[in-house]
């Protein structure tokens, strides 16, 4: 079954005037007719502009194959029990035509529900959340991006999927005002990740405790008010690609994590993985910013080559301090950071020791000293570069290292280089 109007009107318990009506008439679903609509297999509703859902209750069912909510967004007037429910196999969100939400939104107050049997998918153009405080999404089956497109909401979004990914080429925005927690599930995803998409997450605060994988793509988190805590995975791993009789390398992604005023944590047991194709995939790169905060990296690190001659991984950090470099340089050079490794330090001094050995190592302090007590290797077959720069003192100590040797001169005939 498939309706469509101007504007859509789900009463879902009793309410007097429908205080988001601005076309009159328009599609309105209560009572008998909400009931049999609900008895389609296959469900679609598409507005021109919003779809409004009034009061506490359930639209869909469990047995339902399929519920498609075509629109600019949902807006909730009168939720002030358990909220709404839509239920359904498969739950579609989006907006195809390009539909604009209606200026005057209800204030945020009630709660909504998605809850999927199986998977939810997130579709094109912008889709907007109005008037609820929290909003939950459950897809046993994992969550899905298509298209660009973009998710917004005033209130707080939890997710629980064992997997959340992208479709080919997909580049897609969660943005909401409140928190945002991705929560594992139970079983196993339904849905195969495509190749090359962009996921951006924002919220107050940000929490990843599931998987988000996008071969070969850019995941972003970022806080806005709070921490970005990650006890999950995030994946961006390369993938080779067979054409015929041709194998082909698609590289490894990128992975942003950003906190505008908290801490970057990862914590024990979580991961995050830019790893190249085996056979000759490049690795990625991963990025950690808290420049008010800590970041604190219990977790895996990882970007390895995929083979002889490809390129090895990137690793950046932009922090207020650095408790200790020797343990960062560790999980570095565990990991596969190999190919550029980028430092800014916002306060404090650090202590370069041990062995740390990259194409391209670059470190600023902005705050204070940074002192050299052992060995930073970039050399290589036309030489590396090294950059130290200290608002304070850089020294060297004795028996330190820093060296750009190069086996022969570049193609502009230049070697390694130490600023």
């Amino acid at each position: 079954l498939s309706m469509a109007a101007g504007q859509v009107s789900l009463v879902l318990s009793p309410q007097g005037a429908l205080a988001g009506s601005v076309v009159d008439p328009h599609l309105v679903l209560e009572g008998g007719l909400l009931a049999r609509v609900q008895q389609a297999d296959l469900l679609s509703l598409a507005s021109y502009r919003s779809i409004d859902v009034y009061g506490d209750g359930l639209f869909g069912r469990s047995g339902l194959g399929a519920l498609v909510l075509s629109a600019a967004g949902l807006r909730g007037y009168g939720q002030s029990g358990a909220g709404a429910t839509f239920a359904a196999g498969d739950l579609f969100l989006g907006n195809p035509s390009g539909a604009v939400m209606p200026a005057a939104g209800p204030v945020a107050g009630g709660n909504l529900v998605f809850l999927a049997d199986r998977s939810v998918t997130l579709g094109a153009n912008d889709f907007a959340l109005g008037g609820f405080a929290g909003t939950s999404l459950v897809a046993p089956g994992g969550v899905v991006v298509s298209g660009s497109g973009a998710l917004a909401s005033d209130g707080s979004l939890t997710v629980t999927a064992p997997l959340v990914t992208g479709a080919d080429r997909a580049s897609y925005d969660v943005g909401v005002a409140g928190d945002l927690v991705l929560l594992p599930a139970t079983g196993a995803a339904v849905i195969a990740p495509g190749l090359g998409a962009t996921l951006s997450l924002a919220g107050r605060s940000v929490t990843a405790d599931t998987l988000i994988d996008l071969p070969g793509g850019l995941v972003s988190l970022r806080a806005t008010g709070g921490d970005v805590n990650v006890g999950g995975s995030i994946a961006v791993d390369g993938r080779a690609v067979d054409f015929h009789d041709l194998t082909r390398f698609a590289g490894a992604g990128r992975i942003d994590l950003l906190s505008e005023t908290g801490d970057v944590r990862l914590a024990a047991g979580s991961r995050l993985t830019a790893d190249g194709a085996t056979g000759g995939g490049d690795a990625g790169t991963i990025s950690l910013s808290a420049a008010q905060g800590e970041v604190v990296a219990s977790g895996l690190l990882q970007a390895r080559a995929g083979g002889t001659g490809a390129g090895a991984g990137n690793f950046v950090l932009d922090a207020r301090g650095l408790p200790s470099y020797a343990g960062l340089r560790d999980i570095l050079s565990a990991g596969g950071f190999t190919a550029s490794q980028s430092l800014r330090l916002r306060s404090g001094s650090v202590v370069l020791d041990g062995s740390t050995r990259v194409r391209d190592f670059s470190l600023a302090a902005d705050g204070g000293d940074i002192t050299v007590a052992g060995t930073i290797d970039a050399s290589g077959e036309t030489g590396g570069r090294i950059s130290l720069v200290a608002a304070g003192n850089l020294t060297l100590q004795d028996g330190s290292v820093l060296t750009v040797v190069a086996d022969k001169f570049s193609s502009a005939g230049k070697g390694g280089h130490i600023a």
